[in-house]
């Protein structure tokens, strides 16, 4: 881990692109020399139908989820969801302009170790964080 999971409303689709914004986060995430780099995952999931504020305007929102783990101190979930945020906001800035109605918001929430369960044969193509 950590996962991030963008949603977002499809008038977005062409305008908000997932792969290089996936591929900036992930050189941040790994750039931290935090996580373990098979760990990292990303995925979108487009948003059918959803209404924001009084819906009378062509209105577009994203919202991001990063997960991390629990086990983390509070203050590391804090600032490495900053920095993610902050990334992604610089990532949007051009698509405010374009786009003067959009929502933009992200949360930070927690695996608990002891309830998340996982397998891969992805940590053995890294060298491990130390």
């Amino acid at each position: 881990m950590p996962h991030l999971i963008v949603e977002y409303s499809h008038n977005l689709d062409g305008e908000l692109l997932l792969t290089p914004l996936f591929e900036q986060v992930h050189g941040l995430l790994i750039g931290l020399g935090l996580f373990p780099t098979g760990g990292i995952r990303s995925r979108a999931r487009r948003i059918e139908h959803y209404r924001y504020a009084d819906g009378l305007r062509d209105y577009a929102g994203i919202h991001v989820e990063l997960k991390l783990s629990a086990a983390r101190e509070p203050q590391l979930r804090r600032q490495v969801g900053e920095q993610v945020f902050e990334m992604i906001r610089a990532y949007c800035a051009p698509l405010r302009v374009a786009r003067p109605y959009l929502a933009l918001s992200m949360e930070v929430s927690l695996l608990h170790p002891d309830v998340f369960f996982n397998d891969n044969n992805l940590h053995g193509l890294f060298v491990p964080v130390s």
